[in-house]
């Protein structure tokens, strides 16, 4: 085999190689949250929360006074998201998830 032969064999095998490890890296997950603009109550900031989420797909539940759970469900992939909240801030963060890899 020449050469030019193994390097047009090979080029494609390590971009590919490649791009597998690149699907297979994993990074932290990122936590957020911020601050709510303005005055309001404890149950009108949780129905701010449940708008916001339900507004972008997320299934939105009222866990307790403070708390929302949030589930998004696409095709076979979830995410569950914990948001609690005061009347000031809310945090957003990871509870758990599956088929996500």
């Amino acid at each position: 085999m020449t050469a030019n032969r193994r390097e047009l064999i090979l080029l494609p095998a390590l971009g590919a190689a490649a791009a597998l490890a690149a699907c297979v890296r994993t990074a932290p997950i990122q936590d957020g949250g911020g601050e709510f603009t303005g005055r309001g109550t404890l149950s009108r900031r949780a129905d701010q929360v449940r708008r916001a989420g339900a507004g972008l797909g997320w299934r939105m539940e009222p866990r307790g006074p403070g708390l929302v759970r949030g589930t998004l469900n696409l095709r076979k992939h979830q995410a569950v998201m914990g948001i609690p909240h005061d009347t000031q801030r809310f945090a957003i963060r990871y509870v758990s998830s599956s088929n996500l890899d």
